[in-house]
């Protein structure tokens, strides 16, 4: 069988590598050192951690999320929390981070392809 393959433990590292960048990505998408933005953030995470532990139970603390996150997103179009430059700073940053991921993967993903190979 595939998964058997001790080769694949080396290809599990580069995959697990891959998902700690889109960890980072995400995070930084949203940063922390912008008080909007790390409130969004918590906002989404909570909502996801509620709706894994009881989708039906926690609906209403979910629908107060989404009308916080409306309210947010309203004084954001209204009131962009970050200057021209600190958004050109943001999207570079944003951009070497999605550069990043794109190696990592290309390597994992080679890896991949040479262990099926061998196979």
């Amino acid at each position: 069988m595939i998964l058997d393959q001790p080769a694949l433990h080396e290809v599990g590292v580069h995959f697990r590598a891959a998902a700690s960048a889109w960890d980072d990505l995400t995070a930084a998408l949203l940063p922390d050192s912008v008080p909007l933005f790390a409130e969004t953030r918590a906002l989404m995470d909570r909502s996801y951690a509620l709706f894994m532990q009881d989708a039906v139970g926690t609906l209403d603390e979910r629908r107060a999320n989404r009308t916080r996150l409306a309210a947010l997103e309203a004084e954001a179009v209204g009131n962009f929390p970050l200057s021209d430059t600190e958004a050109a700073h943001l999207r570079a940053n944003l951009r070497e981070r999605v550069m990043a991921i794109h190696d990592v993967e290309k390597i994992a993903f080679d890896a991949l392809i040479q262990v099926v190979g061998d196979l």
